[in-house]
């Protein structure tokens, strides 16, 4: 009998209407690679705001090459409701008691 284990993984991409998937690498003669990050939530985390600065440094870099410095990027991320998950055992604000509980 096969067994399966679940691995959540987020991913960004960055799709430009211009150039598609975008796709960079340093060295102009050398192969790209895919811009953006595949990660394994249970062994990287949660895609958190340093990585997503990250991302979007590389991916503005590649389109100033790609564009000879005419075009500049415009990120739109959206609020899909996975995107408000918090960590299991972290706080969260929404829920905390605002007011001591006795009178």
């Amino acid at each position: 009998m096969a067994t399966y284990v679940a691995i959540c993984s987020m991913t960004s991409d960055f799709l430009s209407e211009v150039y598609g998937f975008i796709h960079y690498n340093k060295n102009p003669t050398g192969p790209s690679k895919w811009v953006g990050s595949v990660l394994d939530v249970s062994v990287d985390g949660y895609y958190d705001n340093a990585q997503r600065l990250a991302d979007f440094e590389i991916c503005s870099k590649a389109v100033a090459m790609l564009s000879q410095g005419k075009l500049k990027c415009v990120f739109l991320a959206d609020r899909s409701p996975i995107h408000c998950k918090y960590p299991d055992g972290g706080l969260n604000a929404k829920v905390m008691t605002v007011k001591p509980k006795w009178k």
